[in-house]
């Protein structure tokens, strides 16, 4: 069973199709800044990720928690990217940020009281921006 997920809401937005490629924010306003579930419906993520980067202050930490490419929600009907730690790593080395830590949890299938195998769920990094 398919359920509809486009339902219109008056007078609020539809946030899928929100550009996050240029956030209406200055230059270094937050200590934090965290993506939860977003970048997987962005058609840029690597402009959203750089964006994050951009309002963030120095030192500041960005946060990134997204489906994992092995999961069984990667192929969801609004998600338009699947990720896994390289890809991150890759990101964070060109745009300066140290990665600080990574987590992963796993759904364990193909029953949870009876583990055959495991398979990644969901990865949160989180990076320490390094701005010169």
């Amino acid at each position: 069973m398919r359920v509809n997920t486009d339902v219109k809401l008056e007078g609020i937005p539809n946030l899928i199709k929100a550009d996050c490629t240029q956030l209406p924010i200055r230059n270094n306003v937050f200590d934090m800044v965290i993506s939860n579930h977003l970048i997987e419906h962005i058609t840029e993520p690597f402009l959203l990720l750089k964006e994050m980067v951009r309002v963030t202050k120095p030192d500041g930490l960005i946060q990134v928690t997204t489906p994992h490419k092995l999961s069984h929600n990667r192929k969801w009907i609004l998600h338009k990217h699947s990720f896994n730690f390289r890809w991150f790593i890759k990101a964070f080395k060109v745009l300066n940020v140290e990665l600080v830590q990574t987590r992963r949890n796993f759904r364990y299938l193909p029953h949870d009281y009876f583990p055959l195998f495991r398979l990644p769920y969901f990865i949160q990094v989180t990076g320490k921006v390094k701005k010169r």
